[in-house]
Formats: structure tokens, sequence, C-alpha cells
């Protein structure tokens, strides 16, 4: 049988965190004290290995470790499987990966021996245990020498992390855990935290700003043209409440970028259900009160009867469909709010982490968002009816085909997005982007339907009046020389309210007829363009 030597250390002894030796190599280039029992034969095997390094005695294995604790020394020395047992039964002591020296301490010799030739063979057998004889022997026809704890290289001259790698057979040092890399194995590899890449959030920020611009931008046109015809047509009142509810929902992209490295606190998570809410109800509470204040405005008209709908009336239906959404946020809030929670997604063989993900969560966040999407998906499909049933009224009073296109829009957008969020919430640089993308696509489409029509008018006016004067000063030149224009023309036709009642009351079948009638073609012929 045989035994190996071995070092133990108390990782909360102040000597050896302040010195942090592993190895005797260590201890011995750095002038510590290694803690030995005396009168044993070990000791003599250490101290010729070790020369410079100093040495406490210990009368017994247990004073030994109570000097280890102490900080008189920082290594223990003494049998493997003593020292093993020990760590086992004491959680305070780690063993180290270093061994050397097997020692033999049983051999087989014939009783009937000579005595004098026995005890030659028992001096020959200790000497060769002392001077590594037996060692060299062993590695020559039994076991692969490798190099001493914290050395590697065919020599055993290059250093090796003795705490996170050990030498092979070739020299080359081996980490025992991927968390750790280098030629030496002392580079710690950075736990992947998975954060937001730095161009998605400055992307989230550029919709988000896109946005708020546009916003903006249409506010100042609602407020300067607010006593214009077309504008008093569809209500300032109403326009500058989509407005508001569009900025408020495209505001809550910025709370979806926070993030955190730890698990939190993130208060951007509850956030952000707050202002997409609110926002998203303002903005189709105000879009479904206007429908529904037009359709009744021309059925109580086709009907002879008068009927009068106030801005109050107007406001607490808007107030009704958000206090929904506000109730159900404050109680996800109260009972369950969401908080950021960040989960090991990979470790290695010893548990150490190597990747993690972080995200919003809370126990009932599945209940909570299937009820505010139910919520809305309810107060869309009721405007989208609505749309159906003012489909007839002329798009100057009602703008019913504007609405639907953006109910529409945002019915399909919410139908869409929401089981792709749900599968991507644990990817959260997917998840970011995608909700990102989807909020600004919602606002802005919004935007676009209802007011990109008045901008295209507004440039298609401007490029009319540009052509038109440039058209009059060639035409002015060309009539001159004796060559007459003739034209052709049509001219739009103002409707008034009778007739607005009028198509409101008529089939959908007379719809074409509507659409002709809106119209007259005149031709002007024989007159010079300068006359017309």
């Amino acid at each position: 049988t045989m035994s190996t030597i071995k070092t133990v250390k108390d990782p909360k002894d102040k000597a050896a965190q302040l010195t942090d030796f592993t190895t005797l190599t260590q201890l011995q280039a750095g002038g510590g004290t290694a803690c030995v029992p005396e009168g044993t034969y070990l000791r003599e095997v250490v101290m010729n290995k070790f020369p410079r390094a100093n040495y406490s005695d210990c009368p017994s294995p247990n004073e030994c470790v109570q000097r280890l604790r102490d900080g008189v020394c920082s290594l223990y020395v003494d049998d493997e499987l003593a020292l093993r047992y020990r760590a086992l039964n004491d959680r305070s002591l780690e063993v180290t990966g270093e061994q050397f020296n097997t020692q033999y301490i049983v051999w087989p010799i014939s009783y009937n021996m000579d005595r004098e030739k026995s005890l030659l063979l028992k001096k020959w057998m200790y000497t060769s245990v002392s001077n590594a004889t037996l060692d060299d022997l062993s590695y020559k026809y039994f076991d692969v020498k490798v190099c001493p704890l914290g050395l590697a290289g065919p020599s055993c001259d290059k250093k090796c992390d003795p705490k996170h790698g050990t030498s092979d057979r070739d020299g080359k040092c081996i980490c025992q855990s991927s968390k750790w890399t280098g030629e030496d194995c002392s580079i710690e590899v950075e736990e992947d935290l998975n954060l937001y890449p730095d161009w998605e959030v400055y992307l989230a920020y550029a919709l988000f700003a896109i946005n708020a611009f546009a916003c903006l931008l249409c506010f100042v046109w609602v407020h300067l043209k607010r006593y214009t015809r077309l504008v008093k047509l569809w209500q300032p009142f109403f326009l500058k409440f989509i407005l508001l509810g569009c900025f408020v929902s495209s505001a809550s992209i910025i709370p979806t970028t926070q993030q955190s490295e730890g698990d939190g606190p993130v208060y951007g998570c509850m956030v952000f259900p707050w202002l997409y809410c609110i926002g998203f109800s303002i903005t189709l509470g105000t879009l479904l009160s206007k429908i529904f204040r037009v359709y009744r405005l021309f059925q109580a008209a086709s009907r002879a009867q008068r009927v009068t709908i106030t801005a109050r009336e107007t406001l607490l239906m808007i107030f009704g469909i958000t206090i929904v959404d506000v109730a159900v946020i404050a109680v996800w809030s109260g009972v369950a709010p969401l908080h950021w929670k960040r989960t090991i997604t990979s470790t290695d063989h010893f548990g150490q982490p190597l990747s993690s993900a972080g995200y919003c969560t809370s126990d009932y966040w599945k209940v909570f968002v299937t009820i505010i999407v139910a919520w809305h998906l309810v107060l869309m499909l009721m405007a989208s009816y609505l749309c159906y049933l003012t489909r007839n009224i002329s798009s100057q009073f009602a703008e019913s085909k504007y609405l639907a296109i953006s109910l529409f829009s945002n019915l399909q957008i919410t139908v869409v997005s929401t089981p792709v969020l749900i599968i991507v919430k644990a990817d959260p640089s997917t998840s970011l982007f995608i909700r990102s993308i989807v909020i600004w696509i919602n606002d802005f489409a919004i935007l676009a339907i209802i007011f990109g029509k008045w901008w295209c008018c507004f440039l298609l006016l401007v490029t009319r009046a540009w052509f038109s004067q440039h058209c009059m000063q060639q035409c002015s030149a060309w009539n001159h020389s004796g060559n007459l224009m003739y034209s052709v023309h049509t001219i739009k036709v103002e409707i008034d309210i009778s007739t607005a009642v009028s198509m409101f009351s008529v089939p959908a079948e007379s719809e074409a007829a509507r659409r002709r009638s809106d119209r007259r073609l005149s031709v002007i012929a024989l007159r010079p363009l300068e006359e017309q």
C-alpha cells in the first residue's frame, strides 16, 4: 500500500488571504510557514524537498489545524487520506491539489529472510522513498509524471494557476473550468449577462424621438389651423387627444431600455405597462368616441330628431375607457408588480455561472396581460363595428375610412405581436427590439393615416400652385404667339349637411352613385387659358 503527501489550508485564515499560498513552492518563495507533525517521516521528506521554507512543528494533528486557523502557518502538510477525512468533517478546510512523494508504507518481505539483509533492504527502501527514487521508477514504468501543482510546460518551468488549472502529461496547463482561460488559467471569463446592445438602446431612443417629433409637429399644425373648415370638421379637441395618446404610448419605449446586471431594482418594469396602457386607451378611446359621436348625430338627423352631445360626455367616455386600464394596472402593481429577475442559463461543471439573462416578470403577469389584451380587443372590435355602420357618411364629417384603417392596423399589430413577445420573452435583446418596433409602428401608423392625408394635400396644393404659375407664364408666351390653349378640368363639389344626412340614410349599394355625383365634368372650349 502507499500514501501521498498533500497540503490543506483554511480559506478564512487572514494570513493565508494576504499571501494566498496554494503550493509549497509558492510558500517557499514567499517566505511562508508550513505546519508539519513533529517526529514523523513525512516531515523529513517535506523539509528535504523544500529546505528554504519555514516550518512549525506540531505535537498533534489537532494542534496543526488550530495553528492553521490562528494564522501561525499558511499550509498544513500531512497524509492525503488524513487531510481529506478532516476536510470532510470540517468544511472550513480546503484540500489543495498539490501532491508529491508517494510513500510506500508496507512491503512484502519473507520472514525467513536473513535479518541483516532485511535491515539493509528496509534502509534502502526508506532511502529510495526519501530521495524519490521509487517515485521515478513508478513514473517510468507505471504512472505518467506531470508537473507539480502551479507549474506547466515541457520542462515544468511555466506558471499554471494552482487554483484553476493543472498540467497534463504534455506540460500544457489545462483549466479545470471554462470560466477560466489563458495560457496559465489565470484570466477569468466574464459572465455573459446578455445585456441590451448599445445599438438597440439607441434605436429605441430614435424611434421614440421620431414619434415625439411627429406628435409635436402635428400638434402645432392643428393649433395653427384650428379655425379652418377642415380642422373644425374633425374637431381640434379630438385631434389633440389622439396626439396625446400616441405620445404617451410611444414614451413607454424608454423604460423598456432599462436593465440591471444583477437582480435589480429596475423601476422601468412597472412603468412600461402604465405608460403603454394609458396612451393606448387615450388614443383608442378618442377614436371610438369620435366615431360614436358622429354615428349618434347622423342617426338622429336621419330620423329628424334633435340630439346634443357635449364635450363633457365625450370626455367621460374617454375617461371611462381609460379608467379600466388604470384599474387593472393598479391592481397588478399592488398584487404582484413586475420586477427584474436574472436567471442563470448555463454553468460549468463546478456550478459557476457562465451566462445569464435578465427580464421583467411577476407571479401573475400572464393573468393581467390576458385581461388587458382582451379589453383592448373588445374596444377595437366595437370601434370597427361603428366604422362599418358609418361607412356611408361623407369623409368630410366622419373620416370613417381612415378610422377603420387605423383600427385595423391596431388590431392586426396587437394580434400578431402579443404571441411573438411571449415567445421571445426569455431573449432580452430580441424582446427589446420587437417591443420597440411594435410600439413605434402602432403609433406612427395612426399619425400617418389620420394626419398624413392632410400633409399630402398640403404638399399637393403647394406643388400645384407652383405648377399652375409656371404654366401660366408659358401659356402667356404661347398665346402672344397666336396659339390657343383648351382645357378640360374637374371641379370638386363641396357637400352640405343635408346631402351628408341623406347619404347616411341610403343603402350601401348607392355608394357608387354617390361618388359619381361628387364631381361634375365641365368642358370649356375655344377659350385661351389666360381668360380662365
